[in-house]
């Protein structure tokens, strides 16, 4: 059995509003529908989301497709950035490496990566109990995604798996032990 994170599609991004607010686009929307149908080749039976829009839309549309259930649940959500600013690539890019390589500090935001891998695990410990006949796909963010790949994976380099995850993408780890069995980033290419 595997369990299968998927960081969300492509959203609208919008300066003016928190990221958590953010919906898809139009290409996240066709995004997340050619994720559905990579879904299929993977048996998934129920996908579970984080309470963010872009998570929520990507997983219902995947899940449409698939013609499976989708919910969201508490505690998957990105590293808790509220109140930080918009920032540009280049200064966004540095805060986000130095959020990895000091996790028991606080860089930005109102979590450090250790207590958002600490909050995300637990979240999909709690999903894969929760259905445990179930083969899951849980849709969220890839900071957290990253975290928690890493500490099952510690030959990745953080920063640089991060920056390899397009929107959306599909990592599979194994289970119990969540080593690395696929990534595939991107799933889609966009015209």
């Amino acid at each position: 059995m595997s369990l299968i994170l998927i960081k969300h599609a492509m959203p609208k991004i919008d300066p003016q509003h928190a990221s958590a607010m953010w919906e898809l686009g139009r290409d996240g929307i066709n995004g997340s529908k050619i994720l559905g149908q990579k879904l299929k080749t993977q048996h998934v039976t129920r996908i579970i989301t984080s309470h963010e829009k872009k998570a929520i839309q990507t997983g219902m549309i995947a899940a449409q497709v698939l013609g499976v259930p989708c919910v969201a649940r508490d505690h998957l959500h990105e590293h808790d950035r509220r109140g930080v600013p918009y920032y540009d690539q280049e200064t966004f890019y540095k805060m986000v490496k130095q959020f990895f390589d000091v996790p028991d500090q606080l860089v930005f935001g109102h979590e450090t990566a250790d207590a958002a891998r600490q909050r995300f695990e637990t979240a999909v410990k709690a999903a894969l109990t929760e259905f445990p006949e179930d083969r899951l796909a849980i849709v969220a963010h890839g900071t957290v995604i990253t975290l928690f790949v890493g500490k099952y994976n510690q030959q990745i380099r953080l920063f640089e798996f991060w920056k390899q995850l397009d929107l959306p993408s599909i990592v599979i780890l194994s289970q119990p032990y969540f080593k690395i069995q696929a990534v595939h980033s991107p799933i889609v290419t966009t015209s």
